[in-house]
C-alpha cells in the first residue's frame, strides 16, 4: 500500500505547550547552589539546544520544508520569511531529540457526504530535554485533495491511509513543538546547510485578491475548516450558507460530550467562524446605515481601505482581543473613552479619523487592554 503524504504545514500551531512538572525545578536548584555556575550552565544549555536544532535541520531534506513568505498588503514588502517543517520530515528531525509519542486515543468521525475524519490525541516527550506535552492532537479528513485520484473516478480511499496520515500529523506537531522547529528563520536553515532555494515557497498576502479577506485579522486568518465539501477553506472564503452550516456543526461538536477530547480544537474553529459571521453582519449594518459598501482596497494600487473594510478590520481585531463577540462593545467603550474622551459602543458611531487611530493600535496593546477591561485589572488603552 502506498503511503499518503501529509499536506504541507504552513501555519503556526499554537496550544502545544510543554508542561512544567510540580516541585522545585532544576534551574532553581542550580541557582540556590551556585548562582554564577547556574548562569554558566544556562549558557551551555542554550548553545546545546541551538546545536540540537541545527542537527535536526541537517537531518532533513529541502523537500521537507515549506518557506512561508508574508507580505504587507499595502506596500508589497516582505514582512517575514520562515520555514515550516512538514510532517514528512518530522521523523528525521526527531532523532537528535529522542522524541517519542505515547499510544494515541483514536476517534473516527463520519459525515453525511460519506467522508470521514480520524482524530488522534496523545502525550509526547523528549528524552534529551525532559520536556513533555500532555496533549498533542493530529487529524486528517478523507476528502482532502491529496487522497483523491482524479484519473480514477472509481478509486476508493483506504481508511488505513487516512489513519496513517492522521498519526503523521500528530507526530509532526509533537516534533515541531518539542524541538522548537515551528516557524524557523531562514538564517538558521542556511546555517544548518539547507539549500533554501530547493524548498517549496508559499507567499501569503493578506487582503490580496485570491488570498485572505481583508476583514480577517492575523489571529484567525490561518484557521481552516477540517471537513465537509469546503474543507481546507478559511472562514473568510466560505459563502454565507456554508459559513452558517459550519457554525452549526462546530457548535454541535463543542457541545457533544462524546467529543470532549477535541473541544479545544473545535472551539478555536468555532470562534473564528463566529468572528467572520459578525464581521459580515457589521459590514451589512454599515452599508444599510451609510449606503457605503464595504470592499477591500484595489489590489496593486496602494489605495487605502474604504470605511467599510476598515470597520470590518477593526471589528475582527477587537473580536480577536476579547475572544467573545459579546465583549466587543465594552472594549470599544474603554478604547474610545481613553483615546477620545467619550464612550462609543457602536462602530458606526466612529468618525473616519477615530476609526483610523483605533486600527493603528497594535494587537498586543489591544489584548492587554481587553484583559484589563474584562478582568478589572487595567485602566485603559495606551495612547
Amino acid at each position: 500500500m502506498a503511503e499518503i503524504e501529509s499536506p504541507p504545514v504552513t501555519t503556526e500551531e499554537p496550544g502545544l505547550v510543554a508542561q512544567r512538572v510540580t516541585g522545585t525545578s532544576m534551574l532553581e536548584r542550580w541557582v540556590e547552589h551556585d548562582p554564577e555556575k547556574a548562569i554558566e550552565r544556562v549558557n551551555i544549555l542554550v548553545k546545546t539546544l541551538e546545536q540540537l536544532r541545527i542537527a535536526s535541520i541537517r537531518a532533513t531534506y529541502p523537500s521537507d520544508w515549506i518557506i512561508h513568505t508574508t507580505k504587507d498588503r499595502s506596500s508589497g514588502e516582505v514582512i517575514k520569511q520562515v520555514g515550516y517543517l512538514q510532517d514528512s520530515g518530522a521523523e528525521r528531525a526527531a532523532k537528535p531529540w529522542g522524541i517519542e509519542v505515547g499510544n494515541p486515543a483514536i476517534e473516527r468521525e463520519d459525515f453525511p457526504d460519506g467522508t470521514y475524519s480520524y482524530h488522534m490525541i496523545a502525550d509526547a516527550w523528549s528524552k534529551i530535554t525532559g520536556e513533555r506535552l500532555d496533549y498533542t492532537e493530529g487529524s486528517r479528513w478523507s476528502g482532502d485533495h491529496f487522497f483523491q485520484r482524479p484519473a480514477d473516478p472509481d478509486y476508493r480511499i483506504d481508511p488505513t491511509d487516512v489513519r496513517k496520515s492522521a498519526y503523521a500529523n500528530l507526530h509532526g506537531r509533537a516534533v515541531r513543538a518539542l524541538s522548537g522547529l515551528n516557524g524557523v528563520p531562514l538564517d538558521m536553515l542556511r546555517q544548518a546547510g539547507l539549500d533554501v532555494a530547493k524548498c517549496v515557497h508559499v507567499t501569503y498576502d493578506p487582503g490580496a485578491k485570491g488570498g485572505q479577506s481583508a476583514g480577517v485579522s492575523l489571529g484567525t486568518a490561518d484557521i481552516k475548516v477540517a471537513f465537509g465539501r469546503q474543507a481546507g477553506k478559511t472562514p473568510a472564503e466560505l459563502e454565507d450558507k456554508d459559513l452558517a452550516w459550519y457554525v452549526k456543526v462546530y457548535t454541535d461538536n463543542v457541545a457533544d460530550p462524546g467529543k470532549a477530547k477535541f473541544v479545544k480544537a473545535n472551539q478555536r474553529v468555532l470562534d473564528a467562524l463566529k468572528a467572520e459571521q459578525e464581521r459580515r453582519a457589521q459590514a451589512m449594518t454599515h452599508e444599510a446605515e451609510t449606503g457605503t459598501k464595504a470592499s477591500p482596497a484595489a489590489e496593486g494600487e496602494g489605495a487605502s481601505a474604504g470605511r467599510g473594510t476598515q470597520l470590518a478590520d477593526l471589528h475582527a481585531r477587537l473580536q480577536d482581543a476579547v475572544k467573545d463577540g459579546r465583549l466587543v462593545a465594552p472594549l470599544l467603550r474603554v478604547l474610545t473613552k481613553e483615546k477620545f474622551g467619550r464612550e462609543k459602543a457602536a462602530l458606526s458611531e466612529l468618525t473616519d479619523e477615530e476609526l483610523g487611530k483605533l486600527n493603528e493600535i497594535p494587537e498586543d496593546i489591544l489584548a492587554r487592554v481587553a484583559h484589563g477591561a474584562i478582568g478589572g485589572e487595567g485602566k485603559g488603552a495606551k495612547k
